[in-house]
């Protein structure tokens, strides 16, 4: 499973991190955790925001 970091998540959807961020705190993307307390995505996370299910 290929993870994204939140610049990263934001710069692959197109959108600034922050944006990213406050979708995390609105429930609009998950907010998953490394155990040091960064934000990650995954590429079904990517997937999901382009609307393409597997």
């Amino acid at each position: 499973m290929k993870i994204h970091r939140a610049a990263a998540f934001a710069a692959k959807i197109g959108v600034h991190k922050n944006t990213v961020k406050a979708w995390s705190l609105k429930g609009k993307l998950p907010d998953r955790r490394t155990p040091s307390g960064h934000r990650y995505y995954t590429e079904a996370d990517v997937e999901r925001y382009f609307g393409v299910e597997r």
